[in-house]
């Protein structure tokens, strides 16, 4: 099986570190992207099979970043991130998936270990 690759979208170096470290001893070789703009950069070098995205970031939020993965027609498998409410993630869920995106799952932070590595493992497996 070739190497799955993630690319972690957070302008939290703590979280990336911590998904970076989660997800590479399942097997996956990561990338990290400090905004939304760096996230579709990164894309276009490494093609990953799994987003982490962070819902609110500095330069692009995480509904503008889901159209854009959409127009791009984005095959990754994505999982959606927030500090905020879970009503944001279910919003954001129901707009990605019904622009064709393959939206997995979410997680609102401060996330369990345990959902982190439950959804990376069911994106490894598929």
């Amino acid at each position: 099986m070739h190497e799955p690759k993630l690319i972690v979208t957070d302008d939290d170096p703590t979280v990336i570190s911590f998904i970076k470290e989660v997800a590479e001893e399942i097997g996956y070789k990561v990338f990290s992207a400090g905004n939304g703009k760096l996230l579709l950069n990164t894309i276009n070098e490494t093609d990953p099979s799994v987003i982490i995205l962070d819902m609110v970031m500095p330069d692009m939020d995480g509904i503008e970043t889901l159209k854009e993965l959409a127009a791009r027609k984005c095959t990754a498998a994505i999982i959606l991130v927030t500090g905020y409410q879970k009503d944001y993630l279910e919003t954001a869920n129901i707009l990605g998936t019904a622009q064709g995106l393959n939206i997995i799952g979410s997680l609102c932070k401060p996330f369990s270990l345990d959902k982190l590595n439950e959804l990376l493992q069911t994106a490894y497996s598929s």
